[in-house]
């Protein structure tokens, strides 16, 4: 028993090791190396490569046994899980993301505060039309919590996130206000979202930034607003909490992996940079 179990083991070791270094790179990582992604024939030869691991243990009725319990570990079913999402599209990736997404304001939950939103938000989706129509109004900003030597200008980044984006104006930004940690901005932005898309396979994205003129403009805090939250009544008025950066679930963080790695997808560099985003400046 203590020698399968053994055995057992290193095979966990072997592919968690194999997933980690070859299937899904550290992240960092690849933002310092040339970047090759994983095509769908490289990627069923790693299935071919599993599916001969697995008859490798069917010579026998021990093995046999042994090939079913390998298949039940967990570390081998991710690994299966993420071969198969490398086929996927850009936009089915990030479909599959929003309607995954937990928890990704869990940062400005758990930790210091570090400034609020007031938004409101409504959806309506005119009949015989070919699209939803979304307006975001940012009303203001409070509390903001941020250190500098120099003149504080908050503004305010809105990102849509769903499928069928690429074509689409999904970035829009407030103006920038001075001297003030609590800025009113009453601006409203509308958004269109395509159809047969539906409104629940999106989220909106807002960041908080010091705007500069030399340098890149800094992050002061992040909040995500899933459209799902507006199907019911079709309008919020609602306070988001800031955070350092989104949480993202090991799911979540294998689907930002694959897309990085399809360096000449606009839509999905995109993506990346927004849920890598992250604030440097200490509080």
């Amino acid at each position: 028993s203590s020698g399968i179990n053994a055995e057992y083991g290193a095979w966990k070791v072997t592919l968690r090791a194999f997933e980690d270094i070859i299937i899904l790179p550290d992240i960092n990582a690849l933002c310092h190396e040339e970047v090759q992604e994983l095509n769908n024939r490289q990627s069923q030869v790693v299935e071919n490569m599993l599916n001969y691991l697995k008859n490798y243990f069917t010579d026998n009725s021990d093995r046999c046994t042994k090939a079913k319990n390998l298949e039940k570990m967990s570390e081998m079913k991710h690994l299966r899980k993420v071969l198969s999402d490398y086929r996927l599209t850009t936009d089915t990736l990030i479909k599959n993301f929003v309607n995954n997404a937990e928890s990704q304001n869990w940062y400005a939950e758990q930790e210091d505060s570090l400034g609020e939103l007031q938004l409101q938000v409504d959806l309506f989706s005119p009949p015989g039309q070919e699209h939803h129509d979304l307006t975001v109004k940012v009303v203001s900003a409070s509390r903001l919590n941020w250190n500098t030597t120099k003149m504080f200008k908050p503004f305010v980044e809105v990102n849509l996130i769903g499928p069928g984006t690429s074509g689409v104006k999904r970035r829009f930004t407030t103006g920038s206000k001075t001297k003030t940690y609590s800025p009113l901005f009453n601006e409203s932005f509308h958004l269109k979202i395509m159809k047969p898309n539906e409104p629940n396979d999106y989220e909106l994205q807002f960041s908080v930034k010091d705007w500069c003129f030399v340098k890149t403009d800094q992050l002061v805090g992040v909040a995500v607003m899933p459209l799902r939250c507006l199907i019911e009544t079709g309008s919020i008025q609602d306070r988001l909490a800031l955070g350092r950066c989104v949480y993202l679930t090991k799911e979540n963080m294998s689907i930002v992996i694959i897309l990085s790695q399809r360096v000449h997808d606009e839509v999905a560099q995109e993506f990346v940079k927004l849920k890598k985003l992250e604030r440097t400046e200490i509080i």
